[in-house]
């Protein structure tokens, strides 16, 4: 039996270049100001703490709620908010990623599949309608 994963270890350079700029717009109407822990700024990515009482910072979590839902979702746990704020944006435009294990594997997809499965996949999903939720949230 496989132990289950806990944290995805895909680095941004890693994932597809037509992935990255395809959902770049929609990423960026996510972007929130400043930064935390050097790193942009994101609705729907949180800062993970770890345990209670621990201060130290050890990623992001990315939490959304869909439709007919009341409360959060975790779909991701990860060290770059900017691979964060893609897997949300891919939940948002993708219901078959609104949970860990489907969002794990289609990132490592994504990362071993190259731009080819990225253009496949961006041309399946509607870029053009972007779910309002990912309107920019005042602060």
């Amino acid at each position: 039996m496989r132990a289950p994963v806990c944290k995805l270890e895909v680095l941004w350079i890693e994932l597809p270049e037509v992935l990255r700029s395809g959902l770049h717009g929609a990423m960026e109407s996510l972007r929130r100001d400043g930064e935390q822990e050097g790193q942009p700024r994101y609705s729907y990515v949180y800062r993970q703490s770890g345990n209670t009482g621990r201060l130290y910072f050890i990623g992001w979590q990315v939490q959304l709620t869909f439709s007919g839902e009341t409360k959060l979702t975790r779909i991701a746990k990860v060290n770059d908010s900017r691979v964060g704020a893609l897997a949300a944006v891919a939940a948002l435009l993708d219901p078959s990623l609104r949970d860990k294990v489907s969002m794990y594997k289609w990132m490592h997809d994504m990362v071993e599949g190259g731009d080819d499965l990225a253009k496949m996949w961006l041309d399946r999903v509607s870029t053009k309608h972007i779910p309002v939720r990912c309107a920019k949230r005042p602060e």
